[in-house]
């Protein structure tokens, strides 16, 4: 049997269906050619949370930035449709668009928490199904999940027109599993790198061409062929007369650039006597806000002395032991636009010498030669004795929650005290207002992570996506805590895997009023494909 792969199985099948699934359950009729109103609502905060996610540190997270909305799913490709996916995700989670989701008379409080169960398995298991490698136990042990998950996408989805969900797509899911015991990982049967390579191999080589329809094949060909060759001859060239000229060496400063200098300390007015100066070829509309500033003078310079400067900027690369790059950015004003601060979780060591990772935006970095920390070492807002490159940033009060369902891919945190922390910092002398602002060493970044606002939440509560090459091993966690101990073998009847379908309870239906429509059927599908 030919395997299905997860392009056309889930990107642009799957996918595609659930969008348009949460859509009809918000009162749209696919016959009709009336769109509901909340539908142009949720289009207007799916603009305004991808526009929100352009600017992070995570640069692997799937594209969420769709300006013609996400509603519609026209003009979508299939490695879209995750970054749909993800938004709607957010919007089901977010207070202000929960709000705006319960308004329909077709949508309930119970209907909601299935949609969300439900996104956030289809991530996950769009992500495993990208792993590089599994273990052979951990994928014979994926059939029960990936009936759970199928089980819960019928019930919460309640596809009506059509075929329903009697289609080779939905069917082809469940054998995943023997297509990765016969020939390895999805990867090797995933059709979307070889049609990126069609790009580079195909369409890039007929640009070379007259553009004739008699001699365009052949053309394209043979500009093929000739690069090809080219390549060839260049990687032979490389290996005989490498290269002996070493890269340039990284500066500490990257971006733009700035001095920042007291000149007088006597006063207690700080800011008048302070001056941030950018460098000239930078074009700086808006500097940081002046309460970052202002703590930087009243912390650091103040200690330093007057007239001592010190150096900053606003970006900063760092390659990973894995060889990965990332780029944190803490810009005031990014390109003359808006400011752009990235969060990134940064290791801790507590007190008991146990590691600790907690999220925190960079607002800025700053340069302290070996006189410099020498007289900041011992202040309890820097942490770090060596010179060079530290960020300032403001935490959030505690860890995020440990991944469990429902927070795999969001989780909230935030930066409001709970009573027991202000109890706490009352004990130890520390103001209930004092922010969590502190300078660190840039080595004490541990991995990129996207956040954004919370709407119609508090002030400092954000939604913390968690990087995305994790999602997969989320995945992973559920097949450990779904697995009933025994792998069901795929030669079972239609009748038992009817049964293996019904020991699932999804949270988008009550108890009892699951009707057969909600199992899976292992029925010979291939003959009604929806059109």
């Amino acid at each position: 049997m030919t395997p299905g792969e997860p392009l056309h199985v889930l990107e642009i099948g799957l996918f595609k269906i659930v969008i348009e699934g949460l859509c009809v359950n918000l009162g749209y009729k696919p016959k009709s050619k009336s769109y509901p109103k909340i539908l142009q609502e949720l289009d207007v905060w799916a603009r305004r949370i991808g526009k929100g996610l352009l600017h992070q540190s995570d640069r692997n997270l799937p594209w969420t930035y769709f300006p013609n909305g996400v509603t519609g799913g026209t003009k979508l490709a299939g490695h879209e449709m995750p970054g749909v996916l993800l938004v709607l995700l957010l919007i089901c989670k977010m207070k202000e668009t929960r709000t705006l989701l319960l308004t329909s008379k077709y949508f309930e409080a119970s209907h909601l928490r299935g949609w969300v169960k439900l996104l956030e398995g289809l991530l996950l298991w769009r992500w495993w199904l990208k792993l590089p490698s599994v273990p052979i136990a951990e994928i014979q042990s994926s059939k029960y999940a990936t009936r759970a998950l199928l089980k819960l996408f019928r019930s919460v989805v309640k596809r009506k027109h059509g075929s329903k969900l009697l289609i080779i797509k939905f069917h082809l899911c469940l054998h995943f599993l023997e297509n990765q015991l016969d020939f390895g990982v999805t990867a090797n049967v995933d059709t979307g790198p070889m049609e990126s390579n069609h790009k580079r191999n195909a369409k890039q080589p007929s640009g070379q061409t007259q553009r004739r329809a008699e001699t365009i094949e052949l053309q394209t060909a043979r500009r093929y062929i000739d690069n090809l060759i080219i390549d060839k001859a260049k990687s032979a060239m490389n290996a005989k007369y490498p290269c002996t000229v070493s890269p340039p060496k990284t500066p500490t400063l990257v971006g733009a650039k700035y001095t920042l200098e007291l000149h007088s300390g006597d006063d207690d007015d700080i800011l008048p006597d302070a001056s941030i100066v950018w460098d000239k070829h930078h074009r700086i509309e808006t500097s940081y806000h002046p309460r970052f500033l202002e703590w930087l003078c009243s912390n650091v310079l103040a200690e330093l002395g007057p007239n001592i400067p010190i150096r900053g900027c606003a970006e900063h690369k760092r390659v990973t032991t894995c060889g990965k790059t990332y780029m944190f950015r803490a810009h005031p004003s990014w390109r003359g636009g808006d400011s752009w601060h990235d969060w990134a979780i940064f290791s801790w060591e507590q007190d008991d010498g146990t590691p600790m990772h907690l999220p925190a935006q960079i607002i800025t970095f700053v340069e302290f030669s070996e006189f410099d920390i020498g007289l900041l070492a011992d202040l309890p807002f820097v942490f770090g004795s060596n010179p060079g490159l530290y960020a300032m940033i403001e935490s959030i009060e505690r860890p995020l929650s440990a991944p469990a369902t429902g927070n795999y891919v969001v989780v909230e945190g935030t930066k409001e005290l709970t009573l027991d922390e202000r109890l706490q910092r009352q004990v130890n002398g520390i103001p209930i207002t004092a922010s969590n602002l502190c300078l660190v060493p840039v080595d004490t970044i541990y991995e990129p992570i996207a956040a954004i606002p919370h709407q119609g939440g508090n002030s400092g509560v954000f939604m913390f996506i968690r990087p995305s090459e994790n999602w997969g091993y989320g995945f992973s966690q559920m097949i450990e805590e779904q697995d009933p101990g025994e792998v069901v073998d795929d030669t079972d009847s239609d009748s038992n895997d009817d049964n293996a379908c019904e020991t699932d309870e999804t949270e988008s239906i009550k108890e009892g009023e699951v009707d057969k429509d909600s199992e899976i059927e292992e029925s010979d599908a291939s003959d009604s494909e929806d059109s």
